[in-house]
């Protein structure tokens, strides 16, 4: 019986770390701004053109991009090209190396 017992608990422990990754993951991954796996969180790129929320640019902090995600100006209606893109990390001293950014759509 004590075998069994280790065994469940063992078994229990696997669930629950499990259960910790996904939880970790949906934070994550929420569409409040946050990049999961270095990619592009649903909601950020909308019809087209780039929407408040975040830039791919190998992997940006959560947060970490003043004025919404892209400094103010950037994003004109119906454009194709945004040429310069300055990128700017409010809440870390880090500037990211990419701070003018060429984007094409």
């Amino acid at each position: 019986m004590a075998a069994r017992g280790k065994v469940s608990d063992a078994r229990a422990g696997v669930r629950q770390r499990k259960w910790l990754i996904k939880s970790a993951a949906a934070r994550w991954s929420h569409p409040r701004g946050a990049i999961h796996a270095g990619a592009i969180h649903a909601g950020a790129i909308h019809a087209g053109a780039i929407h408040a929320g975040a830039i791919h640019a190998g992997a940006i902090h959560a947060g970490a991009i003043h004025a919404g995600a892209i400094h103010a100006g950037a994003i004109h209606a119906g454009a194709s090209e945004i040429h310069l893109i300055a990128l700017e990390c409010e809440k870390t001293d880090f500037f990211s190396p990419l701070w003018l950014l060429p984007v094409v759509l």
